[in-house]
C-alpha cells in the first residue's frame, strides 16, 4: 500500500511538473504597449550589440526573437495584417504565439470612450478556415465595412449567447482573406441591441503601423507625443548626423519632413525651432 501511494504521489508529480513546464515552455511574444512595439521598430536598426541586449533584457530571444532577421520578419508580419480600425481606438497590447498551428496573433484596442476591441488573427496555415466550416452550414455574407473591405458572417449563434453571460460580443471577420475572430467588449453591459453593422460598419482597414504611428501625420510631431517641441529638432539632427533617432517608418520620416521638400535635412530641424517659436 506505502509503495502504492508512493508511486501514485510521483506520478501526480511529474504529470504535474510536465504540464507546468509545457505552459511556461509555450513561445509567445508579448508586446504591452505602443512605447514597447515603438521601441522593438527602432531597435530594429540599431547595430548589432545593442540589439542582441535589448532582446536579451526583454527576453523576446526566449520566445523566437534572436536576431535581427527574426525582429525584421516580426515587423514586416505585424505590418502585414490587416487591422479593423476606427478613429479614436488606441493600440493596447499583442501577443504572437509563433508555435501554435496557425500562429495566431491577439491584438487589443481602447477606445476613447472606454470600450475594448480584440482581434485574433490566424496567420498560419489555413488562417483558422475550419472556425468557420466547423459549424457544418454555409455562412452568408450580411455586409462589409465602410472601406468595403471587412466582411461579416452569420450565423452569429455559432459563437454562444450573443452577447455572452460577461456581456462581450463575438464576430467571425473575414478581411483579404484573413479570418478573423473579433470581441467586442462595450463599457456598458446593459446594452442589448448591438449588431456588427453598428459596431464594424464604420471601420476602415488599415495596417498596424498606421494605428500605432498615428500622431507622427502631424508635421514636426516625430517624437510623436501630439506636440511639435526642440525634442522634435533634436531628433532630426540626429537622423541627419546618421545617429539612432525616433525617426523610423514612413510616418515618422513624413512628420520630420517638415518643408515638405522630399527631405529630411537640417532645414526641417529649423523649421521646427521656428513653429517652436511662433513665428510660422
Amino acid at each position: 500500500m506505502k509503495y502504492f501511494l508512493t508511486t501514485t504521489l510521483v506520478f501526480i508529480y511529474l504529470f504535474t511538473l510536465t504540464i507546468s513546464v509545457n505552459a511556461a515552455g509555450s513561445p509567445r511574444i508579448i508586446i504591452r504597449n505602443e512605447e514597447e512595439l515603438s521601441e522593438l521598430r527602432i531597435m530594429s536598426e540599431a547595430n548589432d550589440e545593442e540589439l542582441k541586449n535589448y532582446l536579451e533584457r526583454k527576453h523576446y530571444n526566449d520566445n523566437g526573437l534572436y536576431d535581427r532577421e527574426d525582429v525584421v520578419d516580426f515587423l514586416q508580419l505585424l505590418d502585414s495584417l490587416p487591422i479593423p480600425y476606427e478613429e479614436g481606438m488606441v493600440f493596447s497590447s499583442l501577443t504572437y504565439y509563433p508555435d501554435s498551428t496557425n500562429k495566431t496573433i491577439n491584438i487589443h484596442f481602447n477606445s476613447e470612450t472606454g470600450q475594448i476591441y480584440s482581434f485574433r488573427l490566424f496567420t498560419g496555415g489555413d488562417r483558422g478556415r475550419s472556425l468557420f466550416e466547423r459549424h457544418g452550414e454555409p455562412l452568408v455574407e450580411t455586409y462589409r465595412s465602410q472601406d468595403n473591405k471587412i466582411i461579416i458572417y452569420y450565423p452569429l449563434e455559432a459563437w454562444g449567447s450573443f452577447p455572452n453571460a460577461n456581456g462581450i460580443y463575438y464576430f467571425p471577420m473575414e478581411i483579404n482573406g484573413y479570418l478573423i475572430r473579433a470581441i467586442y467588449n462595450p463599457n456598458n453591459r446593459n446594452i442589448t441591441d448591438v449588431t456588427p453593422e453598428n459596431i464594424y460598419g464604420r471601420m476602415t482597414v488599415v495596417s498596424l503601423r498606421d494605428v500605432t504611428w498615428i500622431e507622427r501625420h502631424i508635421k514636426g510631431d516625430v517624437t510623436g507625443d501630439g506636440r511639435v517641441t526642440t525634442a522634435d529638432a533634436l531628433e532630426i539632427l540626429k537622423y541627419v548626423a546618421g545617429m539612432r533617432s525616433l525617426i523610423v517608418g514612413d510616418d515618422a520620416r513624413a512628420a520630420a519632413d517638415v518643408n515638405g521638400d522630399g527631405k529630411i535635412d537640417t532645414a526641417d530641424a529649423l523649421e521646427v525651432l521656428r513653429i517652436v517659436a511662433g513665428l510660422a
